[in-house]
């Protein structure tokens, strides 16, 4: 930012020392005036000498852009939670801003900090909110946040608290780690050696008679110490021992907690549901990591 020292007047014109860095012009050898002139979008200056001094400085520049105005998602739900209401809080590193709040892709609407959400439907929904100046500039990429309202979840250890119970690895080793985004241990699953798939699946079977044309959703957390991998989140339904009908979201991993995309399948009825996590393609070293999960019957 350009600033300027003038001297207006006085009874002498004191000595300069060595210029300071980034200074662009000094000069002590005449009084005067410093003339400024703001337009739209830029400024311009002009050093006015006293009656017989020759020294001047004159020039123009483009205003500072003002900072962007920014939104940021302070608190609110996390992962799968076993309520169907959700609050949300929320500031701006914008003074007096106001805020425009939307729920699952639907319009904006005035908002304010926290912001409260009752009586929402089972499965993933998704939060957005974006400040506005008191200029009308707003923030181009609002604060979201994606949860899963799991108040009926069908996975009876999704969280993997404690224990493995309810699943096993097929072709494959699966043992608890401490910590994770939701409670204090995780699973991690590692492929048996020379194992190319290898998968982590539900038992028992959490849905034992599908109904026809009613829509299940899976969802998760999913993360790895190995990056890179595609690993599929699946919902595959049997009638008997055939597999009538598999519903999968897939997505490379990373090495941090990231959230599945919603696995959602209708069912063909009359069949049993299973969940699993899959990796194919698999090298030596590979494992990935679940924790969360949840199956809910939408409605």
């Amino acid at each position: 930012m350009r600033q300027f020292i003038v001297g207006t007047g006085g009874t002498r014109l004191d000595s300069l020392g060595a210029p300071l860095a980034n200074t662009e012009v000094q000069n002590n050898t005449a009084f005067g005036v410093l003339q400024l002139g703001l337009h739209d979008g830029s400024y311009d200056w002009q050093f006015v000498p006293q009656p017989g001094k020759t020294f001047t400085d004159s020039g123009s520049t483009a205003c500072s852009p003002l900072a962007p105005v920014e939104t940021s998602l302070d608190g609110g739900p996390i992962g799968a939670v076993g309520s169907n209401s959700a609050s949300f809080t929320f500031s701006s590193n914008t003074p007096d801003a106001e805020f425009r709040c939307s729920l699952d892709d639907g319009p904006y609407s005035l908002c304010s900090s926290p912001h409260e959400y009752t009586g929402l439907s089972e499965g993933d929904h998704t939060f957005r909110v974006k400040a506005i100046d008191a200029a009308g500039n707003e923030d181009v990429t609002p604060a979201a946040r994606t949860w899963t309202v799991a108040v009926n979840n069908l996975l009876s250890n999704g969280r993997f608290e404690g224990s493995l119970s309810g699943w096993y690895p097929y072709k494959a080793t699966a043992a608890l780690a401490n910590g994770g985004p939701e409670g204090l241990t995780f699973a991690r699953v590692t492929p048996n050696a020379g194992e190319p798939i290898y998968s982590l699946n539900t038992a028992p079977r959490p849905v034992s008679s599908s109904e026809a044309s009613v829509r299940y959703q899976a969802s998760g957390w999913l993360r790895s110490e190995t990056p890179g991998q595609k690993v599929c989140l699946s919902i595959r339904e049997r009638v008997g021992t055939t597999v009538v009908k598999n519903t999968a979201s897939c997505q490379k991993t990373t090495s941090e907690w990231e959230r599945f995309a919603p696995a959602t399948h209708l069912a063909v009825g009359a069949g049993s549901l299973e969940v699993f996590a899959s990796r194919s393609n698999a090298v030596s070293g590979d494992s990935f990591d679940l924790d969360g999960l949840t199956l809910v019957r939408l409605p």
